[in-house]
């Protein structure tokens, strides 16, 4: 019996979740002591810092950003369009920091930002944009409603990629794409109350 391994697995037993146990015994007895040392480490220190309370990442969002081609025809379509409110384009003053932000609900802003400054922030290349990379949902009281919305978008631009209609899980919702091609939906929930 290798008995390295098996005191380590002993020690990290004594503090860690059930699958963690398993695999460090496994990796042991079938690697080795050194081989398994870096995976019973990297348990020891995910175990540590979760124990510990430190949770870095809170369940919060407080901006959304969109990179958009061209600001000033996208603060049209959502101020002027949609009715959302905004001081308008700010930050002109800094090389790359033109970018406008929508009072969305209590601590939620959408921003609209130009996507080669949002690329060179984010130290990422420009690429295509994918209309299906994620859509932002915009949940309503009614169906009336969603009915409304998706008039008001289409009238102020945007383009109807499916008309509202009902769906399989029994609400009742559409879909529509900004001047930038960013996916919206559109959908009343029957099993959710909207907070405001």
């Amino acid at each position: 019996m290798q008995w390295v391994p098996f005191l380590l697995y002993v020690f990290v037993n004594s503090f860690t979740p059930g699958p963690n146990n398993i695999m460090s015994l496994a990796y042991a007895s079938k690697f080795g002591y050194k081989k398994t040392l870096m995976f019973i480490l990297g348990v020891m220190t995910g175990t540590a810092i979760r124990a510990g309370g430190q949770s870095f990442m809170k369940p919060r969002i407080t901006v959304i950003t969109l990179g958009v081609d061209d600001l000033e025809r996208s603060l049209g379509f959502y101020r002027d369009g949609l009715g959302l409110p905004t001081e308008g384009i700010v930050g002109q003053e800094f090389e790359r920091g033109a970018v406008a932000f929508f009072e969305l609900q209590a601590a939620l802003k959408l921003a609209i930002w130009n996507r080669k400054d949002l690329a060179h922030d984010a130290q990422l290349p420009l690429t295509a944009s994918s209309p299906t990379a994620c859509s932002i949902g915009h949940n309503v009281d009614t169906r009336e409603e969603v009915d409304q919305v998706m008039e008001q978008a289409k009238n102020a631009g945007a383009t109807i990629t499916v008309p509202p209609h009902d769906t399989f899980w029994g609400g009742y919702a559409g879909y529509f794409q900004d001047p930038d091609g960013h996916l919206w939906e559109v959908v009343w929930n029957p099993q959710w109350v909207l907070q405001e």
